[in-house]
């Protein structure tokens, strides 16, 4: 079975949080396929680390000031 998992959220424990999932959850095993897709505020220094915790099939890098911003608005 396909699964997909968004990893969303500031980049503050991106080591951390992908080896928790890859050590303590039931992932990775035969049962599921996981795609990961990664949505984060920060800036694009941030993108390798991001690439290579998760390996995401997709990822966007927002800017925290301008969306906090929009959403008040």
């Amino acid at each position: 079975m396909k699964v997909a998992v968004l990893v969303t959220g500031l980049p503050r424990f991106v080591n951390e949080g992908a080896w928790w999932f890859n050590h303590k959850s039931n992932y990775p095993n035969d049962k599921y396929e996981m795609d990961f897709f990664v949505h984060s505020w920060a800036d694009e220094t941030f993108r390798p680390a991001l690439e290579d915790a998760w390996h995401p099939k997709k990822i966007q890098i927002g800017y925290f000031d301008k969306e906090i911003n929009e959403f008040i608005e």
